[in-house]
């Protein structure tokens, strides 16, 4: 049951919550304009217009469905790719497109090393890490305030069954393992699909 509970809990505190708060993030981006793309000094709402130009291509030609869907993927890994290029901490960015595209073109990197020095965007890393540690914080206390609301309406609706301590039958066991199976790769493909989403590096 532990592995099944590990399991669980892979799936939902890290992927399905990072899922929420980043399409939450997103569509409040969006439809409010808020700078996305860094431009010099300058945050520029870039990903809203070209969403509100979709919008308008998808309205005149619904025919065109499938290849903006296409589109909006490789939208949504560059988008990701620009977010990572936008951590404060240098240790958490990724190559840029071109620098990929280049290699995938010519078959050599021009990409020079950057030099970090020490407590190279430090300050912002820590502030960055503390506003998503209590962000999460947040979501947990709503979450385990709503668990046990539930479990008090749960007792009082049962309150008049009586509880009988009984040994764990084989077939519980049996099923329990295939869906520990199940979530397992689940989890596990989740890992792959966060890696590629969000531009993990391969070892």
């Amino acid at each position: 049951l532990k592995v099944l509970l590990g399991y669980i809990d892979e799936v939902l505190d890290e992927y399905l919550r990072r899922f929420l708060f980043a399409l939450g993030d997103s569509v409040r981006s969006l439809f409010f304009w808020r700078g996305q793309v860094q431009i010099g000094s300058l945050l520029l709402p870039v990903y809203s217009f070209l969403m509100f130009c979709f919008a308008l291509t998808l309205v005149e030609r619904p025919d065109l469905f499938p290849a903006l869907l296409l589109l909006g993927a490789a939208w949504i890994m560059l988008a990701n790719m620009r977010c990572r290029l936008q951590h404060p901490s240098p240790w958490h960015r990724c190559h840029s497109f071109s620098h990929y595209f280049r290699i995938l073109v010519t078959g050599n990197s021009s990409h020079s090393f950057e030099k970090v020095h020490p407590r190279d965007g430090w300050e912002e890393t820590a502030a960055y890490e503390e506003a998503r540690q209590k962000r999460i914080d947040k979501d947990k206390q709503f979450n385990k305030r709503k668990e046990t609301t539930e479990r008090a309406i749960e007792e009082i609706e049962n309150s008049s069954v009586e509880d009988k301590t009984r040994v764990i039958p084989v077939e519980i066991i049996v099923v329990l393992g295939k869906i520990q199976r199940l979530i397992g790769g689940f989890a596990r493909l989740l890992r792959s699909i966060d890696a590629l989403v969000t531009w993990e590096e391969s070892a």
